[in-house]
């Protein structure tokens, strides 16, 4: 590849992988993070989580640059500089705040707030309109979210203690972290090789990090003792961020807690409980997620342009019926109705369609309380997702 392509962001064709390659690897990476849960507990006895993050990010940059360098895979096109700063921001904000989270929680805790991630990617794609809508994708999501917090919430300790609440907090911008680190990295990947946006991820993330246990930890010596971890995950997990969908890559984590008590259970001699049946659900969820993304993918070409229209249509028909005055908008129970003028559209898309939208906002709402519903579930608020589901139902 000449540096001429990559400086400008352009690749040549290259062989896609087998699905089933990329989908195992994505299976991999998780398990991997899930066993990393039970190890970095271990390890955090030793180090301030801040430092232990520091090393981290700095000696896997360092390892990950060289690999580039040798390569030649180093060139980033100066268009690109902010999303990718934003990118080794989120991984900053994911890494940090997993460890220090770890630091007052239990492991359970951790693999039970990682089954969150899918459900925040959903929102943040539709947001951001980087994957259509699909109820299947996320009825599947939710499935798979819901057997993961059964393994999580059922197996684990019952015990939740000032610390595991404190814990939580952190893990939930980790998550969110996280979530967007897939999210805003989705471009990039497709742009240039995965180990190049890795490195100079890490590499982001490592001056951010020094920085903040610079401003903590600088006159402790003793805190700055030397441990050793992994780095291949990521690597892995934006290689496969190139070929599939951020919503199933986020679907994977529910991997995550299942791994965690399976360690458990057979390092660690603990028994396993009726909360591990929620596997199952895990399984139904994962293949609805990935079943709606081929389905996506075998649709016809102007299916799939006329549906993408429509979806992005909304914003253009609000904007010209408001402002500009043009075409008929109506609202019906939550529905838009109206005229849409496509004269940017090229055939077989007529010049003039009818359009029947629901509110984006609507949708948003729906998710939100969907997610509610899952945090009141965590902290066994029965009652008020009860009424919260009544509410809804009326």
């Amino acid at each position: 590849m000449s540096e001429h392509h990559i400086e400008m962001g352009e690749k040549p064709e290259e062989k896609t992988p087998p699905k089933w390659v990329v989908h195992l690897c994505a299976i991999m990476v998780q398990v991997i993070f899930g066993i990393g849960n039970c190890i970095g507990k271990e390890a955090l006895k030793s180090m301030p989580p801040l430092i232990f993050a520091f090393y981290r990010e700095f000696f896997a940059g360092i390892i990950l640059i060289a690999i580039c360098l040798l390569s030649k895979q180093y060139h980033v096109h100066k268009n690109d500089y902010v999303r990718l700063f934003w990118v080794g921001f989120c991984m900053f904000g994911n890494q940090v705040a997993f460890l220090v989270g770890l630091s007052f929680a239990p492991a359970h805790v951790a693999s039970i707030w990682q089954t969150t991630q899918p459900i925040m990617t959903i929102v943040l794609t539709l947001l951001l309109h980087m994957e259509k809508k699909s109820w299947l994708k996320i009825a599947g999501v939710v499935l798979a979210t819901l057997g993961a917090l059964i393994v999580a919430g059922l197996s684990g300790s019952g015990d939740i203690g000032k610390g595991a609440i404190v814990g939580s907090c952190f893990f939930f911008v980790n998550c969110l972290s996280n979530s967007s680190f897939v999210v805003l990295s989705k471009p990039l990947v497709r742009k240039y090789p995965a180990v190049t946006i890795t490195a100079l991820s890490y590499c982001i993330c490592a001056v951010l990090v020094m920085a903040v246990s610079g401003c903590f930890y600088w006159r402790t010596p003793s805190a700055w003792a030397i441990p050793v971890t992994g780095l291949w995950c990521l690597t892995y997990y934006l290689w496969c961020n190139k070929y599939i969908d951020a919503s199933i890559i986020s679907a994977y984590s529910t991997f995550q807690p299942v791994s965690t008590f399976l360690v458990a259970a057979i390092f660690l001699h603990e028994r396993l409980t009726l909360g591990d049946a929620g596997a199952v659900f895990i399984v139904l969820g994962l293949a609805c997620v990935i079943w709606d993304s081929y389905r996506q993918k075998s649709q016809p070409k102007e299916e799939f342009l006329q549906e993408k229209m429509v979806h992005d249509g909304l914003s253009l028909l609000e904007k010209k019926c408001r402002v500009l005055g043009v075409g008929e908008c109506r609202d019906w129970n939550g529905f838009v109705e109206g005229i849409w003028t496509t004269n940017s559209i090229s055939k077989p898309i007529s010049d003039s369609i009818r359009v029947n939208l629901l509110y984006y906002r609507q949708n948003y709402l729906q998710i939100a309380v969907g997610i509610l519903l899952l945090f009141l579930l965590f902290f066994r608020r029965f009652t008020y997702a009860f009424l919260i589901l009544m509410l809804v139902g009326l």
